[in-house]
């Protein structure tokens, strides 16, 4: 499969996919700075990029069941790449809309589908931004928390669960079907010292079962990978829940670190 003509000098920050001859790949044109989305139907690719109204970075995007493509990100002042102001738009499969909120984040980091094809959007204003759009109408979910979100994930049965970090580090969101507010979980949410990780990716494979992705400085200063999975019989608000278990945590280590690479830590 050779790369679509827009993915030569692009880059491509995420891909999605209904079957083999459904592929879309997004990113950003390395001139001009304009979104970039292609879609590989099976033998050929095609160019499907929006116009947006000047440059930004398409961050996150997800197909519904019925064919829509959703992508989200923020646009970007073309002087000096500075953040504008966040946008969603909605591809039907004849053509592109902007479906941005009328107050949006500044920038939105992730996208998942819940229940009866409702879109949750989560970001920064800054300060967390949790949103959802369901009937052309969106609805800014009330947050108790500073965080700032970067991953969300939907558990069978329609319950979202947002991932990021606040002032005592990485946190987990949850919000219910139908829930007016969202909560905070208590979880161990890193193998490694809290104030020293972010997570960048969330996947709830079961309503109590979920894995993690983050990157933690090490001692040296070196960014480096990290991977838990966490499961809970029921997820409960911070502080009352301390029973959290550990299915697996692998942690990076420099180039040269006895057992380098990913591995997994004593815990």
């Amino acid at each position: 499969m050779r790369p679509g003509p827009g993915l030569i000098q692009a880059v491509a920050n995420t891909v999605a996919a209904t079957s083999d001859s459904n592929v879309w790949v997004f990113g950003g044109r390395a001139v001009g700075g304009s979104p970039l989305a292609e879609r590989f139907g099976g033998s050929v690719w095609t160019d499907e990029s929006p116009t947006l109204p000047g440059p930004g970075n398409l961050n996150s995007a997800v197909i519904t069941p019925g064919g829509d493509v959703y992508i989200a990100g923020a646009r970007t002042r073309r002087s000096t790449g500075a953040i504008r102001a966040g946008f969603v738009w909605k591809f039907d499969g004849t053509q592109w809309t902007d479906v941005t909120p009328a107050t949006p984040a500044h920038q939105y980091n992730a996208l998942a589908l819940a229940g009866r094809g409702t879109l949750v959007a989560v970001g920064s204003k800054p300060g967390p931004v949790l949103q959802e759009f369901s009937q052309g109408t969106w609805t800014t979910v009330p947050m108790p928390t500073s965080a700032s979100l970067t991953a969300v994930t939907t558990a069978p049965g329609g319950t979202a669960v947002a991932a990021g970090r606040d002032h005592s580090g990485p946190i987990l969101v949850r919000l219910r079907p139908g829930a007016a507010s969202a909560t905070v979980l208590n979880a161990p949410a890193a193998p490694v010292h809290p104030r020293s990780t972010t997570e960048t990716g969330v996947v709830a494979v079961a309503p109590g079962t979920i894995w993690l992705l983050g990157l933690y400085v090490s001692a040296n200063g070196t960014t480096l990978p990290w991977v838990v999975g966490l499961r809970r019989q029921g997820l409960r608000a911070r502080p009352h829940d301390h029973r959290w278990r550990h299915l697996r945590a692998i942690r990076g280590h420099p180039a040269g670190h006895p057992g380098g690479g990913l591995r997994r830590p004593g815990l």
